[in-house]
């Protein structure tokens, strides 16, 4: 027993059980988190399946070339890796007719070996070269399933790495997630398709890892939009001061109240300043001018909803930036983005997508 291997394979278990686990919480609220759900319970349940298996081998498990016990999970996971990228929009109830029609042949070559296998009474041979694979009827069958399988493995990783083409030929803008998918996909498949045809110890170890990781990325990517449906706080309108306020003096003081009262400080001076729009106005130039540190300004700006004090001035940035496409639709961009303090485009462009949830372009059609 490779007792290295049971443990990755029990680690790798617990984290897809755990993503499903978080998934299906979030399904039962929004059912475009159903098929993702399926695909992690379905690769959870196999991984668990395999654990267990190689946990029954109280020897070391003879391989050999193209085994069924590596290619034909090859061939299954590749498919539900596949429906990652190219991405389930509908709920999965309604894309089921459209999953069975992609995944049909698979299941009729995963149901006729098994069927053979129950009937003939016999255990998936184990071959150590071409030669043995074709010796006799029997073989020649079972290498023929063999490799039926790994051609779909292959066909489904194929629809994986030219979807970007794929979508580039649409005139389909392509997102940086969807590249790095691919890209991770390609090379993990890569490396399974290199197992099937020679086995390595750790090359196993690795591969199943890096399966791992992808999808625990898939899931984080996923639940993004969760994040991004988080409503910002609310500017708060403040009105300047007769004379500098102070912080109520109470021997009971209450802490949320400190903090609401330091933050319509801040909110005043942001408000009747333009100093932010600098691109080298800093965290620090904000804490002077505020009369805080920097961990009381942070503390304060964190019980209104901000993570950083960099997002609350980007924040403001953004905001002003969005004003400005407004009254200047025929503007330069880059000239009106420095406008709002930001040193770059690409810098602004992110900037606008996470505050705002839409591109700069979208309010900023010209190039």
């Amino acid at each position: 027993m490779n007792i290295p291997f049971l443990i990755v394979m029990v680690f790798c278990t617990a984290v897809h059980l755990t993503a499903t686990i978080v998934v299906a919480v979030f399904a039962s609220r929004r059912i475009q988190f159903l098929p993702l759900t399926l695909i992690l319970a379905i690769l959870t349940t196999g991984l668990a399946f395999c654990a267990l298996l190689f946990y029954s081998y109280e020897t070391a498990i003879d391989v050999g070339l193209f085994f069924p016990g590596i290619v034909f999970p090859l061939a299954v996971s590749a498919f539900l890796e596949a429906l990652y990228p190219i991405g389930i929009i509908l709920p999965g109830y309604l894309q089921i007719g459209r999953m069975i029609k992609y995944s049909l042949p698979l299941v009729i070559l995963v149901f006729i070996y098994s069927i053979t296998l129950a009937i003939l009474g016999k255990s998936a041979p184990v071959y150590h070269s071409l030669g043995e694979m074709f010796a006799g009827f029997w073989q020649v069958m079972d290498t023929i399933a063999r490799f039926l399988a790994l051609a779909f493995s292959f066909t489904f990783v194929l629809s994986i790495v030219l979807l970007p083409r794929q979508l580039l030929k649409a005139e389909t803008p392509i997102p940086p997630y969807v590249t790095a998918c691919c890209a991770s996909l390609g090379i993990t498949y890569a490396c399974f398709f290199v197992l099937s045809i020679h086995f390595f110890w750790w090359l196993l170890y690795l591969t199943t890892a890096l399966l791992t990781a992808v999808n625990i990325a898939f899931v984080l990517h996923s639940l993004e939009s969760i994040a991004e449906s988080i409503p910002r706080p609310g500017k708060r309108g403040t009105e300047p001061a007769a004379q500098p306020a102070k912080s109520p003096a109470n021997p009971r003081r209450d802490f949320n109240e400190d903090n609401l009262f330091r933050f319509s400080k801040i909110e005043q001076y942001m408000q009747s300043s333009t100093e932010w729009r600098d691109t080298s106005y800093t965290r620090e130039k904000l804490c002077e001018a505020v009369g805080c540190n920097r961990h009381i300004l942070l503390q304060s700006l964190r019980s209104q909803g901000y993570n950083t004090i960099h997002e609350y001035i980007m924040t403001y940035r953004v905001e002003y930036l969005s004003r400005l496409l407004q009254s200047n639709p025929e503007g330069n961009l880059s000239q009106l983005c420095f406008d709002a303090g930001f040193s770059t485009l690409i810098t602004a462009r992110s900037a606008y997508k996470k505050v705002l949830g839409r591109e700069l372009n979208e309010d900023f059609p010209k190039k």
